[in-house]
């Protein structure tokens, strides 16, 4: 019997520890660090650049599934995509992004400094859970009628389900669509009916399909900045 009772216990423990992967809580958690680093300036971006009034909105993000997008190239940008990339203003997406927490497909709302110049850093830090793996942000560049950069439905998740350490991408111009204007300014006329949201093609500034195509050989694509997020903890 006490035999009997040996092999049970060392049965129990087995399975136990066999569980204690799915249990373990600091593994469904994990802190992040995002820098957004930008170097939008007459030197590298000269055709049209606003000099002396140069600069980005305050940074919006949220973590969140699978089923919600902050925005889609391709598709029309919500209303407060469109005053984000409009004004830079964040009442809109605030709501709509407390929407989504309460519905649960969002779990945290991101907010930073935006920056007075084109050149610069933009940084803070946020949790995610593997019920909200994904991560998406936005930012007005200005002046401008409705152009931003930002990322959407990025997986802090790699293919194994680990929590990504690195994760680094340059950041392409979007137009949101909403508004007419060829050049870097503001309180354009509407743009009736909207349109999709697309990567910025414009003459009268350096930007087409979103980048600052080179021009020659040994001149590579510029973009306006990259966005790197990076596991703290």
């Amino acid at each position: 019997m006490k035999k009997v009772n040996y092999i049970l216990g060392i049965i129990i423990v087995f399975i136990l520890s066999g569980c204690s992967d799915s249990s373990d809580v600091s593994d469904n958690n994990a802190t992040y660090r995002v820098t957004v680093n930008t170097i939008w300036d007459n030197d590298r971006f000269p055709l049209g650049f606003p000099s002396g009034n140069d600069h980005f909105s305050p940074l919006v993000g949220v973590t969140h599934d699978a089923s919600y997008n902050l925005f889609i190239h391709g598709n029309l940008a919500s209303e407060g995509v469109v005053q984000v990339a409009e004004t830079g203003g964040k009442s809109i997406i605030t709501n709509e992004i407390t929407n989504k927490i309460n519905d649960g497909s969002a779990k945290l709302q991101i907010d930073a400094d935006g920056l007075s110049t084109g050149v610069g850093t933009i940084t803070t830090t946020f949790n995610v859970d593997r019920s909200h793996p994904y991560v998406s942000f936005i930012s007005m560049i200005a002046p401008s009628p409705d152009w931003f950069i930002g990322i959407n439905k990025e997986s802090l998740l790699d293919d194994d389900l680990n929590w990504k350490n690195f994760i680094t991408k340059n950041l392409s111009l979007y137009d949101a669509g909403s508004e007419e204007g060829g050049g870097f300014s503001v309180d354009n006329l509407e743009t009736n009916p909207q349109e999709a949201i697309s990567l910025l093609s414009e003459s009268n500034t350096d930007f087409e399909n979103g980048v600052k195509r080179g021009t020659s050989e040994g001149d590579s694509d510029r973009y306006v900045g990259t966005i790197t997020i990076k596991k703290i903890n």
